[in-house]
Order: structure tokens, then sequence, then C-alpha cells
């Protein structure tokens, strides 16, 4: 199953690195941009290496956030053992080169476009082969941009949906929305991101633990859900057999392929790991 929260974590904050793979997070983000300080950077990349190197632990996808400039190097290669890296301020496909050249096949490489330039080039820096995911910044893109933005807000919804577009074109994961910085309010936390996830999102970063259960029950959805859509499924399986395309589902409603398919559920089986939570 592929994450559907994503915790950043402090990179100058060694210390939280196992508390932060048991919070219940599916991915772990150590953060050597925004979330080190930067006088502590150097610190902040060796406690990564030290972490890497005596091997992370199963079940939880780790990911680090690198600085890009001249520190990017440097922190690529104390990121070797983790699954892959996210690469901050992506403005098009020469940056992810230049990532890509160093790091091969040993990480993969989401892209953050957190840029008005990033943003134009979308479509450039999300098809480009080394690219695993897209996410998208939206404090840094809110502040490029001039907004006087709002993480409950629509003034973002283009860039957004750019995003999650680019992500379904080119066969990415599932784009990552932006993190709420309002942290201890459940209900706004609960509500932004069932709205991303409306929007096409799949998963959602975090900037701390407790928001983290929030998150993923958004993106998971009920075992009466996955029940329900399998059952859809199953009939117009039958349906398609018998030379029929539309169907009428449990309540009712006329469904056609496409409808089938709009239904998220009917990707997930009882059997998912999250039925066992």
């Amino acid at each position: 199953m592929l994450p559907r929260s994503y915790l950043f974590v402090p990179a100058d904050r060694p210390d939280r690195f196992d508390k932060a793979v048991e919070s219940g997070a599916d991915a772990v983000v150590l953060d050597m941009e925004d979330g080190a300080a930067y006088s502590n950077k150097a610190m902040a990349r060796e406690s990564v290496h030290a972490w890497l190197h005596d091997g992370h632990p199963d079940g939880v996808e780790v990911w680090v956030r690198v600085n890009p400039g001249e520190m990017l190097h440097a922190d690529l290669d104390a990121a070797l053992g983790a699954d892959g890296v996210f690469v901050p301020k992506v403005n098009g496909p020469g940056l992810i080169e230049d990532v890509a050249a160093q790091v091969g096949d040993y990480l993969a490489l989401i892209s953050m476009i957190e840029t008005a330039r990033g943003l134009l080039r979308a479509e450039e820096i999300g098809g480009h082969d080394a690219v695993t995911g897209l996410m998208i910044g939206e404090f840094d893109l809110g502040a490029d941009l001039g907004m006087r933005y709002d993480t409950m807000g629509s003034d973002l919804d283009a860039a957004r949906l750019r995003v999650v577009t680019v992500s379904a074109a080119y066969g990415l994961r599932p784009a990552i929305g932006g993190v709420e910085s309002a942290f201890t309010d459940t209900d706004r936390l609960r509500r932004g991101t069932e709205r991303l996830a409306g929007m096409g999102f799949g998963s959602r970063g975090c900037i701390h633990p407790v928001q983290v259960p929030t998150v993923n029950a958004v993106f998971t959805p009920s075992a009466a859900e996955v029940a329900e859509a399998m059952a859809v499924v199953a009939r117009f399986d039958a349906a398609q057999a018998k030379g029929v395309g539309v169907i009428l589902d449990g309540a009712g409603r006329m469904m056609d392929e496409a409808m089938v398919r709009w239904r998220p559920e009917s990707n997930f089986t009882k059997e998912d790991d999250f039925f066992a939570e």
C-alpha cells in the first residue's frame, strides 16, 4: 500500500527519528532543508547518515528532504540508505537530471512543486523518468506567487489540480498534499484533508505526529465502502460478460465503466494492511 501520510521530522533532532517511525505514519521524511536550522545543517547531515547507516526499520518508508544548491551533493550522499529523497524547489528538469546522475537507482525521487517556475514546468518535471511522485509545497508556492495564502482557501486550487493532473498523466504516485500548520486543530485538518482527497490527492504531508491518525483515516476507505465498491465491480464484470455495458448499483444509480472506475475504494481489498489497525 502506498503511503497515506508523510511525517516530516527535523533532521537536526535525531532524538525524534525513532519516535517518528513509531508514530503510525506510513512514511517518515528526515528534513534537512526547512526543518533544520542553517547553523545545524552539517550536524543534521551527520545525524541522518548515522541513523540510516544502522538500517531503518521495516514497514515504514524513510525519505530525506535534501537542500538545493551547494549542499545538495553532500546531502544526497548522506541520504543513501533511505528509500528516496524529496527534492525541494524544483524549477525544471535540470535539477532532477543532476540528482539522478548522482544517485542512480539507489534513491527514488519526489519532486516538490513550490515555485512559480516549477508550477509552469510541472509537466516536464513529472514526466522525467527519474521522478516517482510530486508534492505541492503550498507555503513556499504561495509566497512565491505573492498570495495571502490560507491552507483552507481555494487560492491554490489551480496549482493543486495541476499537480494532481500531472501525477495521474505520468503514472506517478498519487499527488501528495501540502501540510497544515495549525497542527492542534484536528477538525480543520480533517476538513482540509477531505477536500484534498476530493481533488485527487492520495496522501498528505504532516508536521507533527498528532496529525497522522486524522490524515490516515481520511485516506483510508472503510471496510463497508470497500465491500460496496467491490460489489459494484463484480456486478459490472458480470454484466460485461453478458455484453451489457451499464448496470445499477445497490442504491439504484446507473453506472457505466467510467463511473465504476471513479470508485477509489475498489482499488483496495479487505486484506490490505490498514484493516488490521
